[in-house]
Formats: structure tokens, C-alpha cells, sequence
């Protein structure tokens, strides 16, 4: 007899949406700690459009929040730590 097995998602296993490139300018610089004024600072660009872009980036990897958004990024290879 096998085992019943129930499939659990599995974030690792996930294809990564795809980002624009200052989507994932500003994730790996939100992995790294960066607060919204250093990756503007950081990008050249304005604190909303930092906003903008993270908001965007949450949105397409369906995120509840930014620090889950975070762990989606490392997970799916987008950002490492």
C-alpha cells in the first residue's frame, strides 16, 4: 500500500513572475535590509517610485507584505541574502 500524500506548496518549486528590472533592482536591495530612502538613493530614483515598484513586484508574486515578498525573492531566486 503507498502512503497518501497531500501536495504542499512549495514556494521553492514556484516560477518567478516576471519582474521588470527595477522590480528587481529594488527586491534585492529590500532582501539586503535597505530601507525605501537607501534604494532610492541607491537607484537614483524617488522614494515612491521605490514604493511603486515594490508594490508591483508584491502584487505580481502575490505577497501579503513586503518581508513576504522578501522571503518570495530569495525563494525564487530573484534575491539572495
Amino acid at each position: 500500500m503507498q502512503p497518501i500524500s497531500t501536495p504542499i506548496a512549495d514556494e521553492t518549486a514556484l516560477d518567478a513572475p516576471a519582474f521588470s528590472r527595477r522590480e528587481t533592482d529594488c527586491m534585492v536591495r529590500l532582501v539586503r535590509g535597505l530601507t525605501d530612502q537607501e534604494i532610492a538613493r541607491d537607484l537614483a530614483i524617488t522614494h515612491a517610485t521605490v514604493r511603486f515598484h515594490l508594490e508591483g513586484a508584491r502584487r505580481k508574486a502575490g505577497a501579503r507584505s513586503r518581508t513576504h515578498l522578501a522571503a518570495l525573492a530569495v525563494a525564487l531566486g530573484v534575491a539572495s541574502p
